[in-house]
Parts: C-alpha cells; structure tokens; sequence
C-alpha cells in the first residue's frame, strides 16, 4: 500500500494526503507534524495537542493610512492563520492598541513617517502579557508560553540613504531593549532590515546558514555583527527552498530582488524553528512580501478573562409596556428574597442582585454593530490583484495590469468608505426627524470625534516603560496610594473642624425619610453611565415604590460623631479609580481590569487618606497682603497633608504688566505671566477680550472642520444642520462670551465667522455674490451673532443684580 502526497511544505495552507493514514504512534505523529505534514480528523486534534505552532510573520505593509487598508489586511491574512504579524511603515501617528490588543503600534508623535507594529490572533492577543512602544523604529512584545515566556520584537532599520549614525543609534537601542528583557525569555527578532547578509556564511556559521539570497552589502555586515553579539539566528537562510521562497523585496522595475526582511530566533531554540519561508501569494500593495516563520512553541493564556455580561438597552425602559414588566420582575424578587441582612453592604449587594437579575430578564440586549464597512465588491477585487501579482512577472503588460487594478481596490475602498458615511448621515437624519437628539448627537459623535488610541503600557517612577500587565496594575496602585496619603498630623485638622462645627441639633432625626429618597431618584440623570455594580439611574426610576422604600430602609443618616462614608470618584487618562473611605479599599480599573487595594498603609493603623493639590485663586490689592494670604494658605495645606504645586502657580498683576516683587513659596518664587488661561478663558494683564475671542475661533472653527462628512452629506436636511452648528460649534465659540468686552473689530470677526458656517452648509461660494442678509434669510435665522451675545450678557447681569449681598 502506498501513500500518494500532494503539495508542498506551506505554513497556511496544508498539503492533502490521499490513501490510508499510516499508522504511527504519538511520537511519529509529532515527527511528521513538525516537518509540515499534517492530517485531519481527531488525530490532526491529538496532533496539535502535543505540538502547538506558533506562527509568527513580518511585512512591511509601506502604510495603513489608506481606507480599508487594515481590513484588506486582515482579510489576506486569514488563510495563513498567522498567530503574531510584525508590520513596518505603518506611518500610524503615537502609540497605542486597537480592538483590545489586535493592533498595537509605535509611531511618530506627528508625522506620518515609518511605525512599526503588530496584528495578533485572538490566541495571541489572550497570551499577551504586555508591550513597549520604544520608538518608530522598534516595539516589543511579550507573551506568556510554553514552555518559556515569548518576547517579539518587530523592527524597522534605517533605510540605505540613512547615514551611518542613523543606523548605529538604531543599533544601539535594539540591543539596550534586548537587555532589559528577562534573561529566560525565547527572544525573536523580526521586520525590515534594510540589509542583505549575502549567501556566504564562511565565519558566520553560528548566525546564519548557507541557503541564504543574494549579495552581502555593508549594512548586512553591520547585522550579522548584531546577531553574533545577542546569540541570534537568521532563520531565513536554514532552509532550502526556491527563490521566490527567498527573496522579500522587489525593486520598481520588478528586475531586482533582495532579502531583507528576516526573522532572528535565540540561538538556543534553533530546533524549534520548522520552517521560515516567503510567501509572494499574499498582497497588500507593497513592494516587500510577506515572511512568516513556523516554530515548535506554544503560547498560553495570561489569565482566565472575567465573561461580561452583555450590554442591555436601557432606553427600553421609557417603553410603558417594557418598564411594568420590569417593575413586577423587581417586586417579585424583592418578595422573594429573604429577610434583610443586618450590614449595610449585604442589603445593598441584596438590592443590586434584584435589580440586574430583573434587566437580565426583561431588557433586550444591545446589538453591536461589527459590520465592516468594506464590501464584498472590493474583496473580491482585491483577491483579483492577489491572482494578478503572481503573474505580475510573466511580461511588462502583466505588470501593467496589476499596477492598474491596485489603483482600482485602492478607489473602491475609499468609495465603501463613502458610502458609508452617507448612510450614517441617513440615520442621523432619520434619528433628528423622530425627534431622538439623543441617539442622533450620539451617531455624529462617533463620526466626527477625534480618534485617540488605548494605551495600556506606561512608566514607572524611574521612567522605566513597564511591560508586564501586572506590573502595570500594581504601578497604578502605587499611583494611587501615593495620590491619597497623610502626609502631616490631620487629627489636629479634625479636632478643629469638631471645635467649630455647629451644635448638634437634639431633635435631627438620623434617618432617612422615605419621601427624600423619592425626590432623590426621581432627580436622577438619564443617559449617565452606570458604576462597577451596572445599576443605572432609569433601573432605579423604574423599580417603583416598593424598591424605594427598601432603599429607604437600607440608609441610614449619621449624626456628628457617627462612622461617616465618602466616595470619591476620578477620571485620568481612560483610568477609574473609586475609593470608598468606609471600608479602605481602592479598585483601580485600568485596560478593563479592576485590580483592588488596602487604601490605608496596613502597617499603620492610624494613617489616613487625602489629597495633595487643589485650585485656589487668590485676589487682592496690596503685594504684602497676597504674600500673607499665600503662606496662610500654604501653612494650612501642609498641615492637612496639601502641598502648592509651585510649577503650576503663578502670579498675575492686572493692569500692569510686572509686579513689584515676586511672592515665594516655601523660598522659591513664583513665575509672574501677562496671561494664562483659566478655566477654559485667557485672562490677560490689560484685560484685552480680542485675544480670548480670536482662540474661541480658532476652537470653533476645527470643530466645523470635523464635521465635514455632514455639511457635504446631501441626506440631513439644512435644518439639521443648523441645529448641529447652534449646539456644537456656537457652543464652543461662545464659552463665557458672557464676560466678553467687544470692540467693533470683534464684533466683525465673529460675524464674518458665523457667515463663513452658515454659507458652508449651504454651499454658497464667495463668487455667487450673494449677501449676508440672504443667508441668514435662508437659515431662518432672526438675531446674529452679536446680538445673542449682548442677550447672554444682560441675563448674567439681571442674574447678578438679583443675587442677595453675603
């Protein structure tokens, strides 16, 4: 009996063995997995259970700037099942991660220039244990493995115009980042090197083999230099294989070939390399292919990730039918729950159990639209270049032909992309008409809101980039311990507080009465988002009066001396941290994490927690009388643990433009400025508003530019419009006009910008002549700019003059 094999040792695609399967035990199934032929069934299952690739590839893609350029991406990646892509020239701006840890990248701050990166698989993105944005040209990446931890560092090396400088500094920080590696890890090296290491391995045996492509350069001498000085093997010249198995990068005149982009193991793991190869099958429009390598390593989840429950629609509680069903679900449970616990947080976890197990049962839950908005049209055009590369080489005509049809996927995704959006604006339209501002502001949010990227890695005190998630959580809890420590004798501050405090009143009734809860829930916002237990302000609203009346009975008001109960919550950089005094426990969310922490130092049992800045603002007359006020003010901080920041304190004299004498803090003066912005205004020494209103123009005036996919969509009505430049572009303009003092010069600034919105949704150019006072005919609008201004101004001073005297 024999045994017929077609195909050929691929990564991606597996050969197909016809005729019986041999029988092998387990040992020779991993053999013949481990030189790339594999079978189907149960004993392909049994197979990849004891050896579980890892894939791991690098490209470089020349940019992901383009529509549907990521999408394409992942699209052609899907056959080669690759587990870790390094990408080069992403020309991605700042550093960051997409969909979760997907893509994660390492840019420029502002140009568009090189960017290095990473597309990871779902199993992949589940081993991640963290990354290091270096710089542009070199990012890293840590895995949890088996039977070692993985760390992959995708680089971009100086290009051949760079001067040698250039390229030794580029060398230097790659082995500076080798170093602060951990010693264990298995280190793999990938991406563009812009150098060929040449066939001729005689001396350099130890880092590459003799099935190399191509003629060595003095950049290739300067890598293998590299790779002998880290123990690093260029696992692209192990393998006998055809060229086009072998070469990376085609010139433009497609008459020359080279080999650059390489994948370097540790030398120590070079067994576990099966294959590292060239695939020219895969296309994304560039001039390099894509490189992918086979090795006998497996990666393992970090940890057990915590299910979510899916989102629900809490708009459907403002449905009568929806909100009674719900209100009977959370009678009966509160009905059936047993007789309430004595602690105050048992009642409440008892409460929030009836609640979510109710909108478990009655509300639908949120469809979340993933939908790329690619169509298929550009996917199968796009598998049409993919055909046309491969026979791009035949003749000058080919190649002709897939330069154009590149040209042709490239204009119909950035038609998908159009079309898109008009039917987003289609939907705010309809949204606007049903009168659900709401849903619509939401949509043009989404459409127009600037993109900024997660990022999750961040530095330790000593500047040091942390890479390990947990090192990162435990970092933000030092943060925050370190935000909230007593860092003077408080109880001074507390008996005084005590001392002058109002008499208790014998009669105050230390309860809550149920008619003040009442009045509480029904003042709750709408549209807020919930805390870390999901109950939302609409869940309580709708659980009617008998769960009222429990959360009645589950609060207590403490009298003077009673334990008193804080919650305090911030927002810093996508990061929550809730802190509850009453029990000294912290939970620092980060990256959809909660890490928990003892708020109080354990070691001590008297140490307590409080902030350590504030914003004051100090007036006065006399230099010698704002000096007095200054250091009372800072005596008073340090005894209750507050420290002035000095950087950030300044001083102002208005009228003048110097002061007499600086004042000090602590010996250290403080800057003296002829403006500053205060909160969100530009104060100035002469009180001079043309400043403060040619910036509010300035904000006003990118807001309007962001919002350019709807004035050019001819699907929202001219009204619509109007109402979106009336509630997001004046409102940025017109913050605190109210204390504005107008010339004639800024009153025809702000008129020339009004005019410039209103004749931009109507599409009125400057040569149809047409007037002002036709515009504003058109638009409907009855008062300019000026004249709500004056109207807001007057009404600050009817408000001023009707204040009571304190």
């Amino acid at each position: 009996m024999t045994t017929k094999q077609t195909g050929t040792h691929q990564l991606g695609r597996r050969p197909v063995i016809q005729g019986p399967r041999p029988q092998l035990g387990k040992r020779g199934w991993v053999e013949k997995l481990a030189t790339g032929v594999e079978g189907k069934g149960e004993g392909e299952k049994k197979l990849k259970a004891a050896i579980d690739f890892l894939k791991i590839g690098t490209w470089n893609v020349r940019t992901l700037r383009s529509p549907g350029k990521l999408e394409l991406l992942r699209k052609e990646m899907t056959p080669y099942e690759c587990d870790i892509l390094g990408l080069a020239e992403m020309r991605w701006t700042g550093v960051g991660e997409l969909n979760g840890g997907e893509v994660i990248w390492s840019g420029e701050e502002k140009n568009h220039m090189r960017g290095v990166g990473f597309l990871l698989s779902k199993r992949a993105k589940d081993a991640l244990l963290g990354y290091n944005p270096v710089n542009s040209r070199n990012i890293v990446t840590r895995f949890n493995g088996a039977p070692l931890n993985i760390a992959v560092i995708q680089v971009y090396a100086p290009t051949s115009d760079s001067t040698e400088e250039e390229v030794e500094t580029f060398y230097g920080q790659l082995e500076h980042t080798i170093e602060e590696l951990p010693k264990k890890d298995v280190k793999i090296v990938i991406g563009d090197w812009n150098a060929k290491v040449g066939t001729d391995n005689l001396g350099w045996e130890q880092v590459m083999g003799c099935h190399s492509y191509g003629q060595r350069n003095n950049r290739g001498e300067r890598l293998l230099e590299f790779a002998s000085k880290n123990d690093l093997l260029i696992t692209n010249t192990r393998f006998q294989q055809k060229d086009s198995r072998k070469w990376t990068w085609m010139a433009p005149d497609g008459k020359y070939t080279n080999m650059i982009d390489l994948v370097l193991v540790d030398r120590r793991w070079k067994t576990a390399v099966c294959v590292c190869r060239t695939f020219q099958g895969a296309d994304i429009s560039s001039d390099h292919s894509l490189v992918m390598c086979k090795l006998k390593l497996r990666l393992k989840r970090t940890t057990r990730q915590q299910r979510h429950e899916p989102r629900r629609n809490i708009d459907a509680l403002g449905n009568a039918t929806v909100r009674a069903a719900f209100k009977d679900k959370v009678e009966q449970r509160l009905a059936n729950s047993p007789s309430q616990p004595v602690e105050l947080n048992d009642r409440v976890r008892q409460l929030n159990e009836a609640i979510q197990s109710s909108v478990r049962e009655v509300l639908p839950t949120v469809c979340k639209q993933n939908k790329p908005w690619i169509t298929e049209h550009t996917l199968q055009l796009a598998k049409t270049k993919r055909e046309m590369k491969e026979r791009r080489q035949e003749s000058e005509e080919r190649e002709k032909e897939y330069r154009v049809v590149c040209n042709v996927v490239r204009k119909a995704a950035k038609t998908d992309k159009e079309e898109w959006l008009q039917r987003q604006c289609q939907e705010i339209e309809r949204l606007a008409g049903d009168n659900r501002s709401r849903e619509a502001y939401k949509l043009i949010n989404q459409i127009n809101r600037a993109w900024k990227p997660k990022q999750s890695a961040i530095e330790d005190k000593n500047g040091k980039m942390l890479q390990d998630k947990a090192e990162v959580k435990k970092r933000w809890t030092e943060y925050c311990r370190g935000l909230y420590t007593d860092r003077a004798n408080s109880d001074t501050v507390i008996t005084e507080l005590d001392q002058i405090s109002p008499p208790p009143n014998e009669d105050e009734m230390h309860y809550i009465l149920y008619e003040e809860v009442a009045e509480a829930v029904k003042r709750l916002k709408k549209g807020k988002s919930p805390g870390i237990d999901d109950i939302t302000g609409e869940m309580i609203q709708a659980g009617g009066e008998k769960l009222q009346k429990r959360y009645t009975q589950s609060v207590i008001r403490y009298g003077r001396k009673g334990e008193y109960q804080r919650n305090v919550q911030s927002i810093d950089d996508g990061v929550t941290g809730e802190i509850e005094s009453a029990d000294g426990t912290t939970s620092v969310r980060g990256a959809g994490r909660i890490q928990e922490r003892q708020m109080h130092d354990t070691s001590n049992p008297d140490s307590k927690a409080y902030g350590r800045e504030d914003d004051i603002d100090l007036l006065e007359e006399d230099r010698v009388e704002l000096q007095g006020n200054l250091d009372r003010i800072n005596e008073a901080g340090e005894a209750a643990g507050l420290q002035i920041n000095i950087e950030k304190t300044m001083t102002m004299v208005f009228g003048q433009e110097d002061i007499e004498e600086e004042l000090e803090i602590r010996g250290r003066s403080i800057e003296n400025v002829t403006e500053f912005v205060y909160l969100g205004s530009l104060l100035t020494w002469d009180n001079d508003c043309s400043k403060e209103i040619k910036r509010r123009i300035a904000r006003a005036t990118g807001v309007m530019a962001g919002f350019k996919t709807i004035w050019n969509s001819k699907h929202i009505r001219t009204e619509t419009k109007i109402s979106i430049i009336r509630t997001c572009v004046m409102s940025v303009l017109l913050y605190a006009c109210e204390t504005w003092t107008l010339r004639k010069k800024d009153k025809d600034l702000l008129r020339a910008f009004e005019m410039k919105c209103y004749r931009r949704i109507l599409h009125i150019h400057w040569h149809q002549k047409i007037t002002n006072v036709e515009v504003q005919r058109r638009v409907g609008n009855t008062r300019n700019i000026v004249q709500l201004i004056m109207e807001r101004k007057l009404s600050l001073f009817g408000l001023i003059c009707r204040m009571e005297d304190k």
